[in-house]
């Protein structure tokens, strides 16, 4: 069976070079047109020379795809590092071919790609004219943003998730084994062999965020949790010892917001779990 699914990883990787090749060849095409200063003279080559790239991209990313789906069929005990380098192989090249692409588009229609003014008339009468609003033009370069991993902790399993599910689950560009490899990255032991036991294909991905709402994702756990954490927090017993006092505030109210979020602060009141500061 293991050999079978190599054998199946290699057939499909020999495809895949043999689509590469050809896209490479029209790449390079392409690009000695642009270094020889012709740019797109023939506009109906330039069209075709596009259409046939971006036939080229949608081919490789469903190989790509497949390929990955086979690669977490194997039995490897390197099987996230096949993956990830598989991954990054991939974008890599569809990143070079959508350069070109992109390019291309501006040639061939740099009307969309430019704001020029619509006739000869208006841009003699503006050409000194200032933004109304140059505010408005500004853009603000926005951090990265990064997933917070998961290790198993109930308390943070609604945090996780949220965050999962807005950046990646919900993300229409993603396929089911890339958002299956992500998942299996940051999840975290003990939380990890939950879901070790699932292979790393898009028929699986559902079941694994299924497996691990189950565990993680029930809000009876999740409450039992912040207040088993309430009722072991380490007593402080002076009123002039203000860092201990200060960690004891904000570890109560750090509990006190989780289970306000699954609407049970009143069971905190109730039992007198929160400080009257």
């Amino acid at each position: 069976m293991a050999e079978k699914a190599k054998a199946n990883v290699e057939k499909k990787t020999r495809i895949r070079q043999g689509q590469r090749n050809i896209a490479k060849r029209l790449l390079d095409q392409v690009k000695q047109r642009f270094s020889d200063g012709c740019g797109v003279s023939d506009r109906q080559w330039g069209k075709e020379s596009l259409q046939a790239l971006q036939e080229k991209i949608e081919t490789l990313k469903k190989l790509d795809n497949q390929i990955l789906d086979l690669i977490g069929g194997l039995e490897s005990e390197d099987l996230d590092v096949l993956i990830e380098r598989e991954i990054e192989e991939s974008d890599r090249f569809r990143g070079e071919l959508n350069q070109v692409v992109l390019r291309l588009e501006e040639v061939l229609n740099p009307s969309l790609h430019s704001a020029g003014p619509a006739s000869t008339g208006a841009s003699s009468q503006n050409e000194n004219a200032q933004p109304a609003n140059p505010v408005h033009n500004m853009k603000a370069k926005l951090p990265k943003l990064e997933v917070k991993r998961f290790n198993g902790r109930l308390q943070d399993w609604q945090e996780f998730w949220d965050s999962f599910q807005s950046s990646i689950d919900g993300n229409d560009n993603l396929s089911a084994v890339d958002k299956f490899s992500y998942l299996k990255s940051l999840v975290q032991e003990p939380a990890r062999s939950t879901i070790a036991g699932f292979a790393l294909t898009a028929v699986n991905y559902d079941a694994t965020v299924q497996a691990l709402k189950k565990r993680y994702g029930k809000e009876i756990a999740i409450q039992r949790a912040h207040v088993n954490d309430l009722l072991n927090l380490s007593p402080v017993y002076s009123d002039r010892d203000i860092p201990r006092l200060r960690k004891l505030f904000d570890e109560c109210e750090s509990h006190f917001r989780g289970l306000k979020a699954l609407n049970q602060a009143r069971m905190a009141r109730d039992q007198y779990l929160w400080p009257a500061f």
